[in-house]
């Protein structure tokens, strides 16, 4: 089998970014957190741009409570795909912890535009109104 797939496979490279995406999610399955980390900080060094990675980042951050750094990775995957609602709900999300009520309504909007079921976007708008009446 060896013999027939090496001239196959001659100059194939992985998809390392693909790789370490799927090594970081399973590891955020099994509850191995550091793990998934190192994975996502992998994806971004093939592909700095990588959604799933810089959300994970994000998330990761978040639970932490490191506010700035799940601020920097949402606002760069917003930045990078400005046509998920899942940056857009994950960054409005931020701005409702840090108290940045205009800017958490105008992402949790625009989320909503993007995805109008999306959970995030609807739990996240939700926190905002508690704690921010004046969004209607």
């Amino acid at each position: 089998l060896a013999a027939f797939a090496a001239p196959h496979l001659r100059g194939y490279a992985p998809r390392l970014d693909l790789v370490h995406g799927n090594l970081a999610r399973l590891a955020e399955e099994a509850g191995k957190s550091d793990e998934a980390l190192a994975h996502y900080r992998q994806v971004l060094k093939v592909a700095p741009h990588d959604l799933g990675a810089l959300l994970g980042l994000g998330a990761h951050a978040a639970r932490a409570r490191d506010w700035a750094t799940a601020l920097e990775h949402f606002h760069e995957a917003a930045r990078a795909a400005p046509e998920s609602d899942d940056a857009a709900a994950s960054l409005g999300g931020i701005y409702v912890v840090l108290g940045r009520w205009a800017e958490a309504e105008a992402e949790l909007q625009r989320a909503l535009v993007l995805d109008p079921e999306s959970q995030l976007a609807r739990r996240n708008l939700a926190a905002l109104r508690k704690r921010w009446p004046a969004v209607d």
